[in-house]
């Protein structure tokens, strides 16, 4: 499948970082509104695409958001993402904003496919790491084609860019969408 991940470097997880505020909170919420809000966009449903976070992904170095395809060989949502994710981002931002919920609920943040159990969600470092990607802390989102093959050229700074993600395992095994509770990645599918 095809997956477009966002990067999230140090700068930007500094207004997050709270006590009593963990980041995979923040990751998670705003992997699940991106998710939820995609299909304003494009002609599709929450249900056409997946989602994982990680505080630290080993291929990144950094926290990471995924948002990939839900059909084997992806059918072009992670390159649509790619392409329109300012639009997305400033979405989601008004999405949090604009609900009365305080910590998160089925019209903001809550998923009915979430494997967690919409668990851990954070409402207020979901709206800051939002925020702090459209006040231009970060750039662009990554897109990869599964398998390997990057789409866009290595960046060297970090920040939203396109990076390749090397395989997860030997024998060609790549991220597809589960991280073990040690934060791992964990291949669906060799």
């Amino acid at each position: 499948t095809q997956a477009v991940w966002l990067v999230v470097p140090a700068a930007a997880q500094r207004p997050v970082l709270l006590p009593g505020r963990p980041l995979l909170g923040s990751l998670h919420a705003l992997a699940h509104a991106s998710i939820s809000l995609f299909p304003l966009f494009a002609l599709c449903d929450r249900w056409d695409l997946g989602g994982i976070s990680t505080a630290h992904h080993p291929h990144t170095g950094t926290a990471t958001v995924f948002i990939y395809d839900g059909g084997p060989g992806g059918i072009g949502l992670a390159r649509y993402a790619f392409e329109m994710y300012p639009q997305l981002l400033k979405s989601v931002k008004e999405l949090i904003e604009s609900c009365p919920c305080e910590l998160g609920c089925p019209s903001c943040l809550h998923s009915p496919k979430c494997g967690n159990k919409n668990s851990p969600l954070d409402k207020a470092g979901a709206l800051a790491l939002a925020r702090s990607f459209l006040a231009g802390e970060v750039t662009e989102p990554a897109v990869e084609k599964r398998g390997g093959v990057p789409v866009g050229k290595a960046a060297e700074s970090p920040g939203l860019f396109p990076r390749e993600v090397p395989p997860v395992s030997p024998g060609g095994a790549t991220l597809h969408g589960s991280v073990a509770s040690d934060g791992a990645p964990r291949s669906m599918s060799a």
